[in-house]
């Protein structure tokens, strides 16, 4: 059970710096994270307060499809990754990075950290993130694919995400390349940190 909280914790605790890291990089972000940071930036709130808010939502909204009640210990998961995301960030974005050469490699190492995160995160079977939860919901309720259940999932937030930016003219607000790039390498990502957990940790 140690080895499960030290995998639970230090998953929540990458995925909160591969964040604060493509925040920083500030060329579009993936879609969830377009949603809680047109929250933040419109709604006063931090960053990690809109995480945590949206999770409850999420969860909550997750019920109507499939219910399961241990899936509410997810908002637990999501108070401790909005915590540790403002944590972060604090100590994190001190400085601007004016150089687009620079902001890039700075983007793919934060989707790399985010990744290995989720990866660890699922391998501790612990809790996961409120994102999961909805996908999982609706896999058992309408028998879908992982593939076609993320998909939607994915399409839903961001679609919310462009009607907040769009209430306050600002459409495309934090979507740019790296939202394409999440897009196309987040599930490569987390596959192979997924061996590369198994591994380790088989290892040890």
């Amino acid at each position: 059970m140690k080895t499960k909280i030290f995998q639970f914790i230090l998953g929540l605790n990458l995925m909160s710096i591969g964040i604060v890291f493509y925040l920083k990089a500030n060329i579009g972000l993936g879609s969830w994270d377009v949603l809680h940071n047109n929250l933040h930036e419109f709604y006063q709130l931090t960053f990690g307060t809109w995480v945590f808010i949206v999770s409850i939502i999420t969860i909550l909204f997750s019920q109507l499809f499939y219910y399961n009640f241990s899936s509410l210990l997810a908002i637990g998961t999501g108070f401790i990754l909005g915590l540790l995301i403002d944590l972060w960030h604090d100590y994190i974005l001190l400085f601007y990075i004016p150089q687009l050469y620079l902001r890039i490699p700075l983007f793919l190492i934060g989707l790399t950290l985010l990744g290995s995160g989720i990866a660890l995160l699922v391998k501790s079977k612990l809790p996961p993130t409120a994102p999961d939860i909805f996908m999982i919901s609706l896999m058992k309720r309408f028998t879908l694919n992982y593939l076609v259940a993320k998909t939607i999932t994915e399409l839903c937030v961001f679609i919310i995400a462009i009607i907040i930016g769009s209430v306050h003219g600002k459409v495309f607000n934090n979507i740019g390349i790296g939202t394409i790039l999440s897009l196309i390498l987040i599930g490569s990502i987390v596959e192979e940190s997924s061996r590369l957990w198994k591994k380790l940790f088989r290892d040890i």
